[in-house]
């Protein structure tokens, strides 16, 4: 047996083509488990340093699947107007487009009151339309949560695709 094939404490790379296929087989029959398993045993082995096995195809396809049902809604995180994760992720990129549209009209030497109708005036007919009161209130909990790690994640702007399938379709550029 060549080394690339076995890792003694690995014995299920003995068989690794085998056993990636019984957990593609059981991710099709609907067991989540079986995608987390194939990317932890994927993960485990590529920073094992010892053996390389690519991604397979349908573990690609799987995740691409869980992120898009989770992009499409997502399981409940809450109560409310922001309830689960696609509304959570279109009201902060309501507060996100907001706050820009006031650090535009700031770099363009309106005070910061008129910046707050210019924001308003900017993103009219949009998703993230408000009075300029709304934009006001955004703008505060955008720039305070940008200067804290754990919270300025929230505000990542997605590609074309993803801002899509949340239900947000003002995407200006490319995908």
């Amino acid at each position: 047996m060549s080394k690339k094939s076995f890792h003694p404490s690995r014995p299920w790379m003995f068989r690794f083509g085998e056993h990636m296929e019984e957990l593609r087989q059981a991710y099709n029959a609907g067991r989540p488990a079986a995608l987390y398993d194939a990317l932890y045993l994927l993960h485990d082995n590529e920073t094992g340093g010892e053996n390389d096995f690519p991604l397979p195809a349908w573990v690609w396809e799987a995740m691409f699947e869980v992120l898009e049902q989770r992009l499409g809604g997502g399981p409940p995180v809450g109560p409310g107007q922001t309830g689960n994760e696609k509304a959570r992720y279109r009201k902060d990129m309501q507060y996100y487009w907001r706050w820009s549209a006031v650090v535009d009209a700031r770099k363009k030497g309106f005070t910061w009151e008129e910046s707050y109708k210019e924001a308003a005036k900017s993103i009219k007919g949009g998703f993230a339309y408000a009075a300029p009161t709304t934009i006001k209130g955004s703008y505060q909990k955008v720039k305070k949560a940008l200067t804290d790690p754990s919270q300025s994640g929230r505000f990542y702007l997605a590609s074309h695709r993803a801002t899509k399938m949340a239900g947000i379709d003002t995407w200006d550029g490319d995908e």
